[in-house]
């Protein structure tokens, strides 16, 4: 579900980095994760359009790429109309993708990233 590739280039190989990058996206994709949620079921549309960007953002940096490319789908249908209904299980079911790649990333490190 992830491919590192771009991380262990970036960080040179340096395996420290590497697991920082885990870390991070780990740690904030849950977060970001619990308040898309909620903005979803509060149907707000500011809320939900923020958190589908910066999610499709971190995505993309993680090697998380049907991730990010789900994201840029629905955030390029908010722009057309940011109504929540119609997207609401697009919404839920990248969420839950989301949510998987988290726990992956957990994997990873708790293997020391082999």
């Amino acid at each position: 579900m992830l491919d590192l590739t771009s991380i262990r280039k970036i960080a040179n190989g340096n395996q420290g980095v590497v697991r920082q990058f885990l870390e991070i996206f780990a740690d904030n994709t849950s977060k970001d994760l619990v308040k898309l949620t909620s903005a979803i079921h509060s149907e707000d549309a500011h809320q939900v359009s923020y958190f589908v960007h910066k999610l499709k953002s971190t995505t993309q940096s993680i090697g998380f790429l049907n991730g990010h490319k789900e994201l840029q789908r629905i955030e390029d249908i908010l722009h057309l109309s940011p109504a929540i209904k119609p997207l609401r299980k697009e919404l839920l079911n990248v969420t839950r993708e989301c949510e998987l790649a988290v726990v992956e990333a957990r994997k990873l490190l708790e293997k020391h990233i082999s």
